[in-house]
């Protein structure tokens, strides 16, 4: 089974300066994560939204 990628669209600037309200990015789901990494993910309380954190 490989890598499926999806590209995500930054709302929001809870993650300035790094990420910027109308970025994009790129995410490879199932990848391996490291510290340093961002993942994105479900918002537990509205699984329709996705969320972007700082791993490790």
């Amino acid at each position: 089974m490989g890598l499926r990628s999806v590209r995500v669209r930054v709302e929001g600037d809870s993650m300035l300066p790094v990420l910027r309200p109308g970025d994009w990015l790129w995410v490879r789901r199932g990848a391996p994560v490291s510290a340093g990494d961002l993942v994105v993910a479900r918002l537990p309380s509205d699984p329709s939204l996705l969320i972007v954190m700082g791993w490790g």
